[in-house]
């Protein structure tokens, strides 16, 4: 890659990162909104609609919050619980939010 194409590839991600840094920057390390909160608004909002396309699959808010809700009760089985660490360790896969969402569903969200 040619340097003029590096730096604007570098300057694309630091201006994106930038804006993150931006929109988080008023969020409270106590607050008590999460982001499972505004996943389940969305999934009572829009649950027929389009969440996740990855790898020519999609799947809706609602396949999402079922699949998450049937980690969220393996993770319960297997007496994890609200405060513990779980390791997820998988290849990008459509799965990887449902499933981490069903984590933090029970209080176990993955570092």
């Amino acid at each position: 890659m040619r340097l003029e194409a590096k730096l604007k590839r570098e300057w694309r991600f630091l201006r994106g990162l930038m804006r993150t840094l931006k929109r988080v920057k008023s969020i409270k390390p106590d607050s008590d909104n999460l982001i499972c909160d505004d996943l389940e608004t969305a999934i009572d909002t829009w649950r027929d609609s389009p969440a996740i396309s990855f790898e020519g699959r999609t799947i809706s808010y609602g396949e999402m919050d079922a699949i998450a809700n049937r980690y969220a009760h393996w993770a319960k089985g297997q007496g994890i619980t609200r405060g513990q660490t779980v390791a997820l360790f998988m290849p990008n896969r459509l799965e990887y939010l449902p499933i981490w969402f069903g984590l933090s569903k029970v209080g176990s969200p993955p570092p």
